[in-house]
């Protein structure tokens, strides 16, 4: 779901079109947050090792610049692309130009089951 009328337009800018899609000397003391130990969590269970390896087995090229950052060697579309598909092959549907109105989790379902309002339109 995005509120802009492309799908991932903010990765498409991202490193001025090159996509910035790591920083290998990063780590959760480097953000701010009211809850430091998400911050740790997420970041522990998918590393920057772990995105080069994924880029790798797509046969995605990309270049460290300076201090640890990662650009695609390309563009940003090579990594839209394989997301997209990716995306497709597990039946994933996108939604654009959609504003999200409200996102909740309702008491008793799965952690991972959440209600998505969009529009007048409510999405489980």
């Amino acid at each position: 779901m995005d509120h802009s009328r492309t799908l991932a337009g903010k990765i498409r800018i991202s490193g001025g079109g090159r996509c910035n899609f790591t920083n290998q000397n990063v780590g959760a003391e480097n953000y701010i947050s009211a809850n430091p130990h998400f911050c740790r969590s997420a970041l522990s269970r998918f590393t920057p090792q772990d995105i080069i390896g994924y880029l790798r087995k797509h046969n995605i090229d990309w270049q460290e610049k300076k201090l640890g950052q990662l650009f695609l060697k390309n563009t940003s579309r090579d990594i839209i692309d394989m997301l997209r598909q990716e995306c497709l092959e597990t039946g994933a549907e996108f939604l654009t130009g959609k504003e999200v109105v409200e996102v909740h989790h309702e008491a008793g379902k799965k952690d991972r089951e959440f209600t998505v309002l969009i529009e007048n339109q409510a999405i489980s």
